[in-house]
């Protein structure tokens, strides 16, 4: 309802995903037991873009609206940064998801310190702050520490390489 008065109702988005932001509290009465309260809702609309009949998603800071909205649901915040696609450039083939990770992992010290937790491909769109030409097709790789690892030593890491 709230995109629709906006304006920014968009035909091309990822089913929206919700966040609830909560609150945290310590009574005085009893100090050992938190207790939790919702704040808000942010419900993100991701961009998609259709390129010969297929969606790919639009990661980073922007190809997004976010609807901010109190526990009522009226409206608290929204933003919307979404670029116009002036046109598409010249194709090239995906790299395989396996020589991405091959890269990726190159890139690494120690690689075998280090297990695909999560992965996404997709265009990237900046931040509205941020000029852009273009919209690079990027792989991501969320990466986390195996057990052989040092968790001090070896932090979570997020690499990303040219699709």
């Amino acid at each position: 309802r709230h995109l629709r008065e906006l304006g920014w109702l968009e035909e091309h988005t990822a089913r929206p995903t919700g966040a609830r932001m909560m609150l945290a509290s310590v009574p005085r009465e009893k100090p050992v037991e938190q207790e939790h309260v919702q704040k808000n809702v942010i419900v993100t609309f991701s961009r998609l873009l259709q390129v010969e009949g297929t969606s790919v998603p639009v990661l980073g800071e922007g190809g997004k609206i976010e609807v901010q909205m109190n526990n009522d649901g009226t409206l608290l915040n929204a933003s919307k940064v979404w670029r116009e696609v002036a046109g598409l450039g010249p194709w090239e083939k995906v790299k395989p998801y396996e020589e991405a990770l091959a890269e990726a992992m190159s890139q690494i010290k120690e690689p075998w310190l280090y297990a695909v937790d999560d992965w996404e491909w997709g265009y990237v769109e900046e931040a509205g702050n941020v000029e852009q030409g273009s919209m690079p097709l990027v792989y991501r790789f969320w990466l986390t520490p195996t057990a052989d690892a040092d968790v001090r030593e070896t932090p979570p890491l997020l690499i990303e390489v040219p699709a």
